[in-house]
C-alpha cells in the first residue's frame, strides 16, 4: 500500500512539475495560448482548458503553430494510410469524445494545483494536504494515460490490416526522426565527461 501511495505521489510530483502536457503553459497548465503566446486561460470567462474558440475538432487556438504542425502531419498521414472518408468519420468522433473527456481531467488537474498554491506552507496539515492533492493528481494523470491508449486503441480498431501495419511504420520512422533531432538539438552542449 505503502509502495502505491509512494508511485501515484512520484507521478503526481512529475505531473505538477511537468503537467505532462506538451501544449500545457508552465504557469498555469493551460492548453492554449493566444496569438501574443499569452495564456489563454486568463482570457477565457469560463476557465476551460482551451481557447474560446474551441471546440473537439478545434481544440487548440488556430494561432499556435504547434497545433497547426499536428494538423498538417495528422492530415499527411491520413493521405498516406488512405483513410476513407467514413473512416475519418469515425476517427473524429472518437477524437471529439477523448478530447472532451481530457478537457475535464485537465480542468480537474488545473483546479487542484490551483488548491496546492492557495495553501498555507506555514499550516500544521500543509504536508497532508499537499499529499492528499498529489494523490488526486497522480490518480487524474494516470487517468489521462488510460484515456490516451484507449481511443489509440479504438482509432487502431478503425484501421485496416494494411493500414495498422503501414501506420506502425511510420510511427517509428517518425520516432527515429525525433530522437535524431533531439540529438542534433544536443550535440551542441559540450560533452560532460
Amino acid at each position: 500500500m505503502k509502495k502505491n501511495s509512494m508511485i501515484l505521489t512520484a507521478v503526481a510530483a512529475l505531473t505538477f512539475t511537468s503537467f505532462s502536457n506538451a501544449y500545457a503553459c508552465p504557469d498555469c497548465g493551460c492548453t492554449s495560448k493566444d496569438k501574443n503566446n499569452a495564456c489563454a486561460e486568463k482570457q477565457t470567462a469560463e476557465n476551460l482548458p482551451y481557447t474560446n474558440n474551441a471546440s473537439p475538432k478545434n481544440k487548440y487556438s488556430c494561432n499556435d503553430s504547434t497545433h497547426q504542425a499536428h494538423t498538417q502531419h495528422m492530415q499527411e498521414m491520413q493521405k498516406e494510410l488512405g483513410i476513407t472518408a467514413e473512416q475519418k468519420e469515425k476517427i473524429e468522433s472518437i477524437q471529439s469524445k477523448s478530447i472532451l473527456k481530457e478537457q475535464n481531467i485537465i480542468k480537474e488537474m488545473r483546479k487542484l494545483r490551483h488548491e496546492i498554491h492557495a495553501l498555507d506552507y506555514q499550516s500544521e496539515n500543509y504536508d497532508s494536504q499537499i499529499n492528499l492533492i498529489s494523490q488526486k493528481l497522480a490518480e487524474l494523470e494516470i487517468q489521462k494515460i488510460k484515456l490516451h491508449a484507449t481511443t489509440r486503441k479504438e482509432l487502431d480498431s478503425i484501421l485496416t490490416e494494411e493500414q495498422r501495419a503501414k501506420a506502425s511504420l511510420l510511427r517509428t520512422q517518425e520516432k527515429k526522426n525525433k530522437a535524431k533531432h533531439s540529438q542534433n538539438e544536443n550535440s551542441s552542449y559540450p560533452s560532460v565527461k
